[in-house]
């Protein structure tokens, strides 16, 4: 879930709204029958992309989630490592999802992002990001923020506007099926932007 934060002024320590994309709202079983009734079609599709990754593609938070030195050795030590590890993810994440991701983000930005992590020997660093968020240091119990949110699903999104409510003031929820893999602000910055402005341009000034 990727998220910016909009502070209030002259308060550098207070956030005043929040907006995503990604995953809020993911589902984390299959619906049954009667959850299954009042979702949509994309809904839909979001539960069983959910359950495909869960059965196919999930190996990699698995090792980061638990063993992060080993793949940042491995990936420190190779540039082809690194190279398909990253492109991997570039290849299932962007959109559409039958297509190279060269169309979407551009051969030159990808072996910008891989080298960047190659020269940085940030392979390491990365993975304890997953390590620690999973079940690590910064594990713990989450607090439900107070603050609106408001959220854009791009086509590889998978939240779900009723069950994000659960946990979050959704105040603002934009669908986009057809556009837009994981790497929303690379794909689609445009459309992220403008729901951006229309997200902020809905709350009050003096909330």
């Amino acid at each position: 879930m990727r998220f910016t934060g909009i502070e209030t002024s002259g308060r550098t320590d207070h956030c005043a709204a929040i907006h995503v994309d990604g995953s809020i709202g993911a589902p984390i079983r299959e619906p049954d029958e009667a959850e299954q009734k009042p979702c949509t079609d994309t809904e839909l599709d979001r539960y069983r992309r959910v359950g495909e990754f869960m059965e196919s593609e999930f190996g990699y938070i698995f090792i980061q989630s638990t063993r992060p030195q080993p793949i940042g050795a491995a990936l420190t030590d190779s540039p082809i490592g690194q190279l398909s590890w990253m492109l991997d993810k570039f290849r299932a994440w962007t959109y559409p999802f039958d297509e190279e991701p060269d169309g979407a983000l551009g051969r030159n930005r990808i072996l910008a992002h891989v080298t960047l992590y190659w020269l940085t020997r940030s392979a390491g660093s990365a993975a304890y990001t997953v390590y620690a968020a999973e079940g690590g240091a910064w594990a713990g119990p989450q607090v439900k923020p107070s603050q609106p949110v408001g959220a854009i699903m791009f086509a590889h999104d998978i939240g779900i506007r009723h069950l994000a409510e659960q946990e979050f003031d959704i105040v603002h929820w934009t669908d986009v099926p057809n556009h837009g893999g994981h790497f929303a602000a690379m794909e689609e910055p445009v459309r992220l932007a403008a729901d951006l402005r229309l997200f902020l341009s809905s709350l009050s000034p003096a909330g």
